[in-house]
């Protein structure tokens, strides 16, 4: 998710985002959730749908993140979303313990397969399921890394403040995406003409949008194209319907 809105609009959103509802699952093994900052949209409703089918969530000790290793390995996460700055610091970590074994001697395989297994069951728990990425793109070596640390799936999702959760792993999700389309920026020189892939300035329309800017009816009139579909400032190219990157 990204973006940063007023506490009255942000609250809109998360009441119709809690009504509607998460992803309530159940797991083999307890959900214990991590997340990011709770002044995020995101983080609300993680905690929300966490707790709606009766798991526990955690938050780190410092504000900082400076104690964020250690606080993963005492909760011992199952369910974990992050944002890129943490993937980084994961995979920092990572590669000084790989230099610390190089000073001794040349990195062997076993070497590479033996820190990753630290960092799978020592570092992050060993129980982990799902990882979500949110806020902005993530290198691909960075996914490479925790799908080869994790052993499991790395996900990445797109959403604002303003209108919620839209993509999973660069598809639109229905629901809550009601319709979207994208519209030309010549200023930046995208068209929805261009080839091979149409792209443009991504417009929403789904259920979980803010309605207004509270008491600015100039933003909300900005934000709004006379359709009512919510622009959302992001350049989107489509590969085909409804998978944009």
């Amino acid at each position: 998710m990204s973006g940063c809105s007023s506490r009255t609009r942000t609250w809109k959103s998360l009441s119709r985002s809690w009504r509607a509802g998460g992803s309530v699952k159940s797991y083999a093994t307890p959900s214990v959730s991590g997340s990011g900052p709770a002044i995020h949209l995101v983080a609300r409703r993680i905690l929300a749908t966490t707790l709606a089918r009766g798991s526990t969530a955690y938050f780190v000790a410092n504000s900082d993140l400076s104690t964020f290793l250690e606080d993963l390995a005492l909760i011992r996460p199952t369910d974990l979303t992050v944002v890129p700055r943490v993937c980084e610091m994961l995979f920092q970590s990572y590669q000084s313990r790989l230099d610390q074994r190089a000073t001794r001697a040349e990195l062997r395989e076993t070497d590479y397969a033996e820190v990753l297994a630290h960092f799978r069951d020592e570092v992050l728990g060993g129980r982990i399921v799902r990882i979500l990425c949110g806020s902005a793109a993530l290198a691909p070596e960075l996914v490479a890394f925790h799908e080869s640390c994790l052993e499991v799936p790395f996900h990445n999702g797109y959403g604002t403040t303003e209108t919620g959760f839209l993509m999973l792993d660069h598809r639109v999700q229905r629901p809550p995406v009601v319709d979207y389309k994208l519209v030309d920026v010549p200023e930046l020189g995208y068209f929805t003409t261009d080839s091979p892939h149409a792209r443009g300035e991504l417009l929403v329309k789904n259920k979980l949008i803010t309605s207004e800017n509270y008491q600015r009816t100039d933003l909300t009139a900005e934000v709004f194209d006379e359709e009512g579909f919510y622009r959302t400032g992001d350049i989107m190219a489509e590969i085909e319907p409804d998978n944009l990157v």
